[in-house]
Formats: C-alpha cells, structure tokens, sequence
C-alpha cells in the first residue's frame, strides 16, 4: 500500500474567502478521477476525527467514519430497511458471520453488499444509502476548517464486489449547495450533528398548537441529531434546522452534543436511537414555525432543488 500525506498550515482569512477554501477541498475528486484512483481518502482534523471516501478507478463508492459514522449508516439503512431487523443480536451475528471485508476494515459496507446479494436493497437504493452517507460526510469535512488528507492506494475492486459508484455531477454541487445555503440561513456555526432539546416549555406551548407541541416535546429530547430528526421525519436538514432557528435564538431550545451509537465487538451499531414501535409521526416544518417562509430553492437555487427531489430523501 503507498501512502500519500498532504498537510496545511492553518490560516485564517476573511469569512468569504474561508468559506471558498473549505468548498475547495473537494477540488481533490477531480485529480483522483483524472488518475484513475482506487483506494482510500482520509480526511482528519485536529480532534482526532477521521472521514474515509472509498475510490474505485476514480470514482467514489461508499464512506465512513467522522463524528457519528454508526448513526449516518443507521439512519439510512433503517429508512430504506424499515421492516428489517436490526437489532442488537442479529447485527452482531451477521457481522461476526462474514468472512472478510470487501472494503477494509468497513462492516457497514459489508452489511450493505450482503443485503444487496439477498435482494433486500437494489442497486439504486445502495447508490443512494451511500450518496447521503457521503454527502453527510463531506459537508462534515467542509465544516471544519483544519482537514488535512492523506491517500491510501488499493487494488481495483471488481465490479461484484463494488456494484455501483456515485454521480459526482450531482453530489459535489449538492454538497456544494447545501453548505452554501447552510451559511447563509446563518447556520454556519451549527453542526447537524447536534441534538436539539428543549430547555424551556411554556413560551413554545403559546407559539404553537397542542398537537404541533405534543410532537416537538416528544422529538425535541437531546437524543436525536439534526440529521436523525429529518430522516425520521421525513424533512431535509437545512429546513428542519431553519425552523427551529427561531426557538434557539430565543433561548427555548439548545442544541447539543450527542454520543454515537455504541460499537459491537465486531464494530457494527448496537440499535436505533428509536425503536421501531416508538417511531414519532412526520412533525411538518411549516406548522413549527408558521414565519418561516424561505423554501429551499430561494435559499440554494433550482439546480439544489432538482438534486435534492432526484435523491428523494431527507439527510
């Protein structure tokens, strides 16, 4: 295996040309592309994070790793697998039962692959679990500020042990977009990685009806990320997060840090931050916040529109 370590000093400029610098990073897609490479892009940063793209003659695959890497596969796969079990016991079985790993040391995909081969996910639902991990993953590395790369060549895979590879026609300017329109709702300094939870009851049940209240106080518990919430029900993050604007700069509602999901002794999740009798209805964004009125292709655009109807997804 070579490696490759590209550092930067840090440097701090004026907020415009910072937030240039950040989308930039996903310049290195193109030179990876151009040289047919196949292996690893590992992002880290100086909390000890590391994001991990995986590459198949130039194209992007799959992704893992960053602040929460067992609560973005989750999410997606309970989405698109909501019937299937996913339980403690049976992840740790169907985890310890495989026999090696197609991409290194990633159990996730392996899961993925396995259900794909036993016809529980098509080829297009594991192309998109894996663009929405992806594009999690890399508004992550956009976000922080101080990520350098290192690159890890492998062998090509085949084309049944790597099915697909994701249209970075439409992930980079997707990704691209969603940051942009992130900053300029004024939610730059807000990780969708935080978990918002109520501080203060009384002055939301005045803004809101009861049933609107009722959902909010049940949802709004400091358990589920940002990004958990809009898959769950059904919303795409930058809208959900925008209505709840309002609440957190009035000081009703924080956001806070949430744990990832426990590891199992083979490295998969142990269960959902919602079990799946005590799933919670779709809390429409308009009825939280009935001032809120900037849809999402005023804030990034037709092109941010029409990829984010494409995906069909919420995350």
């Amino acid at each position: 295996m070579q490696k490759t370590q590209i550092n930067s000093p840090a440097i701090h400029y004026p907020q415009a040309i910072n937030t240039y610098l950040q989308v930039k990073k996903l310049q290195v897609f193109t030179v990876l592309k151009r040289l047919c490479f196949s292996g690893q892009l590992i992002w880290s940063s100086p909390g000890g994070h590391r994001w991990i793209l995986f590459f198949n003659q130039g194209q992007v695959v799959y992704g893992t790793g960053g602040l929460h890497p067992n609560r973005q596969w989750y999410r997606q796969v309970r989405a698109y697998l909501p019937h299937l079990d996913l339980g403690f016991q049976t992840l740790q079985r169907l985890i310890l039962d495989q026999p090696s790993y197609i991409l290194p040391n990633c159990w996730d995909y392996n899961l993925l692959h396995t259900w794909f081969t036993q016809g529980h996910l098509s080829v297009q639902a594991c192309r998109e679990i894996s663009a929405k991990i992806v594009a999690d993953i890399l508004f992550d590395v956009i976000q922080v500020a101080e990520t350098p790369y290192q690159l890890i060549r492998h062998p090509a895979f085949s084309p049944q042990q790597v099915p697909i590879h994701l249209n970075e026609a439409e992930l980079l300017p997707f990704v691209t977009e969603l940051w942009q329109a992130w900053g300029h709702a004024g939610l730059a300094a807000y990780s969708p990685n935080l978990a918002p939870i109520i501080l203060h009851l009384e002055p939301i049940r005045t803004e809101v009806s009861p049933r609107v209240y009722k959902s909010m106080v049940q949802v709004l518990d400091g358990q589920r990320s940002l990004r958990d919430l809009a898959v769950q029900l059904g919303q795409d993050v930058l809208a959900l997060t925008q209505a709840l604007q309002p609440f957190l700069q009035a000081g009703w509602i924080n956001l806070v840090k949430v744990a990832d999901l426990p590891i199992l002794a083979g490295g998969g999740v142990v269960t959902s931050p919602i079990a799946q009798g005590d799933r919670p209805r779709a809390l429409c964004v308009w009825m939280i916040a009935p001032w809120f009125a900037k849809p999402w292709a005023r804030c990034c655009g037709r092109r941010g529109m029409t990829l984010w109807r494409s995906w069909k997804g919420p995350g």
